[in-house]
């Protein structure tokens, strides 16, 4: 990584921010051996999130190929990582979904058990084990064991 001095680059990531529409070349003395920058804006649904620059170790001129190639290389990079947040997404839902199909039995004999307890309907108990897992930051499933091993719900905590 090169020594780039602070204050240069964040000028020129404000002027990308600014030209967020269109590709960034310029030159800069950024240090020791770096004498050429391009650079353009990585986008996230079309917001600025960061460059992608390449440097050269002496003066020189970029040309509209330049500049075009390394834009449509941050168009990959935009979809890369709008393809791996949608995974992230997809896993923490399939995460979610395989531990209710884990717990679905134990949820469900805990609803029974505050329905026959407390007279009410499922709905109702399901809010009361959600409420208080809630309340005592807690899942849903180990209220559900707490209470079928002891026969009762711990209090609820206030926030």
């Amino acid at each position: 990584m090169p020594n780039i001095d602070p204050n240069l680059l964040a000028a020129s990531l404000r002027r990308l921010d600014s030209q967020a529409g269109s590709d960034v070349a310029h030159a800069l003395e950024a240090g020791p051996g770096i004498h050429a920058v391009l650079g353009v804006p990585v986008r996230r649904g079309g917001i600025p999130i960061g460059t992608l620059d390449v440097y050269r170790d002496h003066v020189h001129e970029w040309d509209e190929s330049e500049r075009a190639g390394l834009s449509r290389y941050s168009d990959v990079i935009e979809t890369t990582l709008t393809a791996a947040m949608a995974a992230h997404r997809a896993g923490a839902l399939a995460d979610q979904l395989q531990y209710a199909l884990d717990y679905r039995v134990m949820i469900e004999r805990a609803i029974g058990y505050l329905m026959a307890s407390h007279q009410v309907d499922a709905t109702a108990a399901f809010d009361l084990l959600r409420r208080t897992a809630r309340s005592n930051r807690r899942k849903v499933a180990e209220l559900a064991e707490h209470l079928l091993t002891h026969g009762t719900l711990p209090p609820e905590q206030r926030r």
